[in-house]
């Protein structure tokens, strides 16, 4: 009884421990990944002043989705889709933002891809805005992927704690 009482104490231990620790560290790695996201729509905002809509044909091997908006919402250019067939973005939070203030960020959850997007948005000096976009997993997703080594750790307590038991 002593030991049952043991085991499914430092069971639970250990699982609020993995919770705890995620709880902390997924918000300080989606601030992380913002300021990414926001310094690199600055580095190809810059860019893209200093060579033009020409540059966005040769951006290659980039993470993340790079949209070029015109100010009344037309999409000018885009590294994943055909401009042409895209809806006006001119309501979009980050765009609108960007237009007023000079930068404009938001995310966006996807609750079929259990994967939240995170947008930041620049206007250049000739009224268009430079976006980009990036995924996260949600913390969901993150917990779910930390649930089978979590099992796999009990499972090599239960089993050497067996033994343990077994071979005093």
């Amino acid at each position: 009884a002593i030991f049952k009482n043991i085991f499914f104490t430092a069971i639970a231990v250990f699982l609020l421990s993995c919770i705890c620790i995620l709880g902390v560290l997924y918000p300080y790695f989606s601030e992380k990944s913002r300021q990414d996201l926001e310094d690199q729509a600055a580095g190809l905002a810059a860019a893209m002043e200093e060579c033009g809509g020409d540059f966005l044909s040769k951006v290659e091997g980039v993470d993340t989705r790079i949209t070029w908006i015109a100010g009344d919402g037309t999409v000018l250019c885009d590294s994943q889709s055909d401009p042409a067939a895209m809806e006006n973005h001119a309501g979009r939070e980050e765009i609108r933002q960007a237009l007023e203030t000079g930068y404009g960020e938001s995310t966006r959850d996807s609750a079929t891809l259990l994967q939240t997007t995170m947008y930041a948005a620049r206007r250049l000096e000739d009224g268009t805005v430079l976006r980009i976009s990036a995924g996260q997993l949600s913390f969901l997703t993150v917990a779910l992927g930390l649930l089978q080594p979590m099992l796999i750790v009990c499972l090599l307590a239960v089993v050497l704690s067996a033994l343990l038991a077994v071979n005093p």
